[in-house]
């Protein structure tokens, strides 16, 4: 073999290496690219996805909050929320409020986990939502503000409130918010001399017979084996209807009480706007249907939740269908 045979050999060895080398360096590139291209795609995929899932489930959740906090919290709503978004799913942080005379009452302060992945959670310590009093036991707001209690009239309870009696000791600018237990079950018609007595009341809340008999058994129940003073059905346990016409006046409007049930009925069978419906108004509706309480001349009404001074309020002392009285929230007026 010549050395020019050697060199040419050489040099084609060389060109191969560089050759090879070269397609490596291609390959790398086009490897490393389309990883790149494929990670940022699977990124944005993911980010697109995870807030497809966080936009359904959060407006889910805020939903069916809404309405788990109108059904179980009488003149209650959601005030105020905050969202905390994770990987397909998050966290809600929400505010239970009302408004008595004109201002509005923050009472609670919840979470909620939502999404597909929600987030751990751990245990936590809470001190018991009661105080002491003359009543045993006496439920309370995060806040410090007090839990209304109601009094069915069909359980012979062997203690009663008679909260009305001690409004004279509140000062005269505060708006009183008093739960109304009445001496017997009502219809509508029936209610109108009640309605006329209390024109002058601003009434805020209907509260409606809607208790099925395992339910009223529970609280008869109750009323036996417990402390007579630790009785008393709470208000997130009453179902009623917010009454928000004439200016509370319910005299003037109880030819309206028709068309705020039906209203009512249809809600807790269809769900609020967003056809969301909750497994407690669900079942609630299959209840009042299945006793044939499926208009307001069929279910009787126990009592109220009224508000105003203690000079307004004064009119309801001594009444001889008020079984009982319960104070709620006694707050400063706004003006």
């Amino acid at each position: 073999m010549s050395k020019f045979d050697d060199f040419n050999n050489n040099f084609n060895d060389n060109e191969i290496k560089k050759a090879i080398r070269k397609g490596k360096r291609k390959s790398l590139i086009r490897n490393t690219i389309i990883a790149l291209v494929i990670s940022a795609i699977t990124i944005i995929l993911a980010i697109v996805i995870n807030n497809i899932v966080y936009i359904k489930s959060s407006n889910e959740v805020m939903n069916k909050i809404d309405v788990n906090i109108e059904s179980t919290v009488p003149t209650g709503y959601v005030s105020k929320s905050n969202y905390t978004q994770g990987f397909l799913g998050g966290r809600v942080d929400y505010t239970v409020s009302k408004k008595v005379g004109d201002r509005v009452v923050h009472l609670d302060t919840k979470s909620e986990f939502y999404g597909i992945n929600k987030p751990l959670t751990g245990y936590g310590f809470q001190y018991a939502d009661s105080t002491d009093s003359e009543w045993n036991r006496i439920s309370t707001w995060e806040d410090g503000y007090r839990k209304m209690l109601f009094f069915h009239p069909n359980i012979n309870y062997k203690k009663y409130p008679n909260d009305l009696s001690t409004i004279n000791n509140i000062s005269d600018d505060k708006i009183i918010e008093m739960a109304i237990s009445l001496d017997k079950g009502y219809s509508k018609d029936e209610l109108a001399d009640i309605a006329f007595d209390m024109r002058n009341i601003n009434t805020k809340w209907i509260w409606l017979d809607t208790f099925s008999q395992a339910q009223m058994n529970e609280f008869k129940e109750e009323v036996k084996s417990n402390n007579p003073k630790s009785c008393g059905i709470i208000e997130s346990q009453v179902r009623g209807i917010n009454y928000n016409y004439n200016n509370g006046n319910i005299y003037s409007g109880i030819t309206d009480i028709n068309g705020i049930y039906n209203s009512w009925l249809e809600y807790l069978r269809d769900g609020n706007e967003n056809n969301i419906i909750s497994e407690i108004n669900k079942k609630l509706y299959e209840q009042l249907i299945k006793d044939g309480k499926d208009n307001a001349s069929n279910v009787k009404i126990l009592g109220f939740i009224v508000e105003g001074t203690k000079e307004e309020l004064n009119e309801l002392i001594n009444k001889p269908y008020i079984k009982a009285s319960t104070l709620g929230v006694a707050i400063d007026s706004l003006y």
